[in-house]
């Protein structure tokens, strides 16, 4: 079996190595390399977990078992993870999601200069083209609401009910599962700075996580026009922060209320 691994530790670049294995090599064989070639260190690799199941449980256990028995596995703690994937047959499997990009973006996001430079409230107006968005800033987070038909319900201070919400969480505020996702993902941080994706009414896929990427980095980029002015991003519900793309042409600035109730459709035509 070719064996995809994937080693990653904070602080340190990701080792990723492409093995064949035989059939005989245990798991507790495979990181006794990972040891010897310096990849890991030993007291780290008894701390790791596959789901619920403790390295010292899996030692014995035959690498190519465990690969097919869980697709993609990955052995976590608080600071390594390591990824197993069969390489061999992955042209006709599902691919897995990439959550680099977003994880990179929400980690920028979440940059003191930056959260803190946005206020709780602020609702901000997004346009690529001819979708158009709504993103309001919360202490746990940011709100994403369709424009044409959730403008009213962007700026209500209760009661919202937005398409997106990305969740920032401490390390302690997250839930089993949640912890469970974030170390199949990303190593979890102490801080408020564990991004959860909660979808109303759609399924995750690529494409899907690469829009919530680029509407997540929209916002930064007000934010950084903003900072360069000297100001801050205020819920100011009469004057929205915005950021336009049209045509290939990007403008960053400011749209009175009016102008944008002004562009939402009646319900009655």
């Amino acid at each position: 079996m070719k064996v995809r691994v994937k080693i990653e530790e904070a602080g340190r670049a990701a080792v990723i190595e492409n093995i064949n294995i035989d059939e005989q090599l245990t798991i507790g064989r495979l990181f006794d390399d990972f040891i010897m070639k310096g990849h890991v260190l030993e007291q780290q690799v008894y701390q790791l977990e596959l789901g619920s199941l403790s390295y010292n449980s899996l030692h014995r256990q035959k690498v190519h078992e465990i690969i097919r028995t869980y697709p993609g596995c990955r052995f976590l703690s608080d600071s390594l993870k390591v990824t197993l994937m069969n390489s061999e047959n992955s042209r006709g499997a599902r691919p897995l999601l990439d959550y680099s990009l977003f994880l990179e973006t929400a980690a920028q996001y979440c940059k003191p200069e930056n959260i803190h430079h946005i206020e709780d409230g602020a609702v901000c107006y997004i346009q690529q083209e001819h979708a158009q968005f709504l993103v309001r800033k919360e202490n746990h987070g940011l709100e994403f609401f369709h424009f044409r038909h959730q403008f009213d319900s962007a700026l209500e201070s209760r009661g919202r009910a937005p398409f997106l919400h990305i969740e920032l969480k401490t390390r302690d505020e997250l839930s089993h599962d949640e912890l469970t996702w974030i170390r199949s993902v990303t190593l979890p941080k102490t801080e408020r700075r564990n991004p959860l994706i909660h979808l109303n009414g759609a399924s995750l896929d690529q494409d899907l996580l690469m829009e919530i990427s680029t509407l997540l980095h929209r916002v930064i980029v007000i934010i950084g026009t903003y900072q360069k002015a000297g100001q801050k991003v205020a819920g100011d519900y009469e004057m929205f922060p915005a950021y336009i793309e049209m045509n290939g042409k990007t403008t960053v600035g400011r749209l009175d209320r009016r102008s944008l109730e002004e562009i939402i459709p009646d319900p009655a035509e």
